[in-house]
Formats: structure tokens, C-alpha cells, sequence
């Protein structure tokens, strides 16, 4: 719920952001004021801030409430894959803003793109070895930075035998992620595949945006 709730809250807080202020780009950009990469980085940047704010400060009282595991270390690596997290997701609400140039479609097109990540990402779903599942939409998961998040908070979490979880699984951490399929090994797997997907999904954006400027030429 963490991952859902800092997902949608930046996609949709960013998706109009090139779709606002394209009009007044394109007229200072070819009045020669400046260039696509450095306006797109220098907006990019100013942005940054506030979306390492968001994540730290809904996780600094949302962690502790709920009653997750209180050592410095594991809360610090729950801030560093949710600000990853972050990142991902303002990335792919600048993607589908240079996309699509128009707030309204940028806003009836986020949730169908997201679903698809949230179906794979290992929460709703779970793909079994040798399942119909398995065999075609296997790779989905991979695109899904809810699988590669989820994964790496539950890891964080549960990675310990003498946690146990309450109710009636009556588990050690260590069962737990035996139980839900996460291989503790995939831990630094994890934290890279979410560094890069950020990357990727920004570089994507970055192309989507120098392409709607070159197409206004």
C-alpha cells in the first residue's frame, strides 16, 4: 500500500508538468532562449527535491505506526528504495506527460498504464512455474518496478529468523519470504533494477520530450 500510495501520488502530481508549460517552452525555445536538454534537465532537477521530501516524510511516520522492524539500518534502506520508488514514478508522470502534450489524455491514460505494473508487480499476482501465466506474460513483471520494490521492502523487512509473523501463518521472517516467493540473494538485484528503471524511464521521457520539440519545428 506504501508503493501504491507514493506511485499514484506522483504520477498524477507530475503528469501535467510538460503539458502546462509546453506552449511558453516551445515560444522561448525558438525565440532562442535556451535548449530542450537544458530546459528539461534544469526542470527535472528543481523538481528533484520535493520528491525525496514526499517519500522520506510519509514513510518517517507511516513505519513506525505500523509497527515495521525500528533499527536504523532497515529504515534507512525503506527510505533509500522508496525515494528510488519516487523517482520512478515522477519519471514515468513526465513520460506520459511528453507524451501525450494534453493534460486530460495524460490523465485518462495513467491508470491503464499503471495497472499492468501493479497486476505483475508480485501483490495481486503470482506467477507459478509452468502456468499459462508463466509462459506469456512472465517478462511483465520485470518492467514492473512494484516487483523489484515490493521485494526489496519485504526482504528488508522479514530477512531475519527471529521475526516472527503474527496471525495464522505463524511464520519466521525467513518462512514468510518462502512463502511469497522472495529470494533474499535478489536483494542488490533489486535495488539496481529500480536505479536503472529510473534511468530508463527518464531517458525515455527526456526522448518523448526532444521529439515533441522537434515535431513543432
Amino acid at each position: 500500500m506504501i508503493i501504491t500510495c507514493i506511485s499514484f501520488q506522483n504520477v498524477f502530481g507530475v503528469c501535467n508538468t510538460f503539458c502546462r508549460e509546453l506552449p511558453i517552452f516551445l515560444r522561448e525555445h525558438f525565440n532562442g532562449m535556451y535548449r530542450a536538454d537544458a530546459y528539461f534537465i534544469a526542470k527535472t532537477l528543481a523538481e528533484s527535491p520535493l520528491y525525496v521530501f514526499y517519500p522520506v516524510l510519509f514513510i518517517s511516520i507511516t513505519y513506525f505506526l505500523i509497527g515495521l522492524d525500528p533499527t536504523p539500518h532497515k529504515f534507512g534502506m525503506a527510505l533509500v528504495i522508496m525515494v528510488l520508488v519516487s523517482f520512478i514514478t515522477v519519471s514515468f508522470g513526465y513520460l506520459i506527460s511528453c507524451m501525450t502534450g494534453e493534460t486530460e489524455t495524460a490523465l485518462v491514460l495513467i491508470t491503464p498504464m499503471i495497472m499492468p505494473a501493479m497486476l505483475f508487480g508480485g501483490y495481486f499476482l503470482t506467477i507459478d512455474k509452468g502456468t499459462y501465466l508463466d509462459t506469456y506474460f512472465s517478462w511483465c513483471q520485470y518492467i514492473s518496478w512494484f516487483y523489484y520494490s515490493s521485494e526489496a521492502m519485504n526482504i528488508n523487512q522479514w530477512n531475519d529468523d527471529k521475526m516472527r509473523i503474527k496471525g495464522g501463518l505463524n511464520l519466521t521472517g525467513k518462512e514468510f519470504l518462502a512463502f511469497s516467493n522472495f529470494d533474499p540473494k535478489d536483494f542488490d538485484r533489486d535495488l539496481w533494477s529500480l536505479l536503472f528503471t529510473f534511468i530508463g524511464i527518464r531517458i525515455t521521457a527526456f526522448f518523448l520530450f526532444f521529439c515533441r520539440t522537434f515535431r513543432c519545428t
